[in-house]
């Protein structure tokens, strides 16, 4: 559940190596800078209200970068929220270590997915990706590029009206 109150101070368990959910709040003690500190984190991650994040520099303090043992990231924000927000910004914040398995991303408003998806290279080992309600975007990234990839979900895309040769990194 998204309104469910992380306990505050989450950065200090240094050594926590499992957490399946995060859920921004807007107290201090519960931004997304609390999952700066936990550079064990491994397998995967849910961050959920991804409206509350204040910017690219918000969303870097995050450190996912940094996080080379996470191996599956979901991007969640809230469903019902104006259109004026700072997904694109924000999502470009929470770059992920290029040892990235599966990504997801749910309930963007960006009119542009941010330019570490769109240039995801071999050195990626992306093999699941899902997009959903991602209803502002209106063309897809070059996906067909990625050689590891197995499982494609694209759910929502309103305003995406073809796939073309740019899917291939062909213009």
């Amino acid at each position: 559940d998204a309104k469910f109150l992380m306990p505050k101070h989450m950065g200090l368990l240094t050594c926590l190596q499992t957490l399946k959910f995060f859920n921004v709040g807007e107290e201090k003690g519960r931004h997304i800078e609390e999952l700066g500190c936990l550079e064990n984190l491994r397998g995967g991650l849910e961050i959920r209200n991804l409206e509350l994040v204040n910017g690219t520099e918000g969303a870097q303090q995050a450190n996912l970068f940094g996080k080379l043992n996470l191996h599956e990231l979901h991007f969640k924000w809230g469903r019902t929220r104006d259109s004026d927000s700072d997904d694109e910004n924000v999502l470009e914040g929470l770059q992920p270590h290029p040892n990235l398995q599966v990504l997801v991303i749910e309930n963007y408003i960006g009119d542009h997915i941010p330019s570490w998806v769109m240039n995801l290279s071999a050195s990626f080992r992306l093999t699941r990706l899902c997009l959903t309600d991602c209803r502002r975007c209106t063309e897809i990234p070059a996906l067909g590029q990625l050689p590891l990839l197995q499982d494609l979900k694209l759910l929502g895309l309103q305003t995406v009206r073809s796939i073309g040769l740019s899917f291939y990194g062909i213009s």
